[in-house]
């Protein structure tokens, strides 16, 4: 037992270093959304590909790049772009992570979203199973029933499990 506890010890010390550096780091990860407030309705369906930088193991800086499937009534293909801040407390497995969201960048018009996200994630040797879910509330347009449009306020939960690179 003695040994295994040195063991473990010797291979904290050595990777204190490879924490204290910032790495580069590539995930994937698909989500879905339900609009919680005012309606109750799924969103489509999402792909994300989000490269970044982890500065000190600590702070992790991301942009997303997301397609929206288009699965659900009355929804297409759209983009999206998601700046992020990720904050990470070392050798704790929960992360708090800060999102923008610039949507209709195909399917205008352009909408913005702001939120946060609340994550685990689990690896061994650069790769790492992630899940986490998070509120992003936003103003929205949308045609009512007279055939104008009105812009609302609406709140979208979103579920959401990758994998990171590096």
């Amino acid at each position: 037992m003695r040994k295994l506890a040195l063991g473990v010890a010797a291979a904290a010390l050595a990777a204190a270093p490879a924490a204290a550096r910032g790495d580069f780091f590539v995930e994937g990860s698909a989500g879905v959304g339900w609009e919680i407030q005012p309606d109750r309705a799924r969103q489509p369906t999402n792909l994300m590909v989000a490269p970044g930088y982890q500065l000190a193991g600590i702070l992790s800086l991301e942009l997303g790049v997301v397609g929206a499937l288009g699965d659900v009534q009355a929804s297409k293909f759209d983009l999206q772009l998601r700046p992020m801040a990720e904050l990470t407390i070392p050798l704790f497995p929960l992360y708090l992570k800060g999102i923008l969201a610039v949507n209709g960048l195909v399917d205008s018009p352009v909408q913005y979203k702001y939120g946060a996200a609340l994550g685990t994630r689990f690896g061994l040797f650069g790769v790492a199973v992630f899940l986490e879910a998070g509120i992003l509330p936003g103003k929205v347009e949308r045609t009512s029933a007279t055939g104008g449009t009105t812009n609302e306020l609406i709140y979208v939960a979103e579920g959401r499990v990758g994998v990171r690179l590096g």
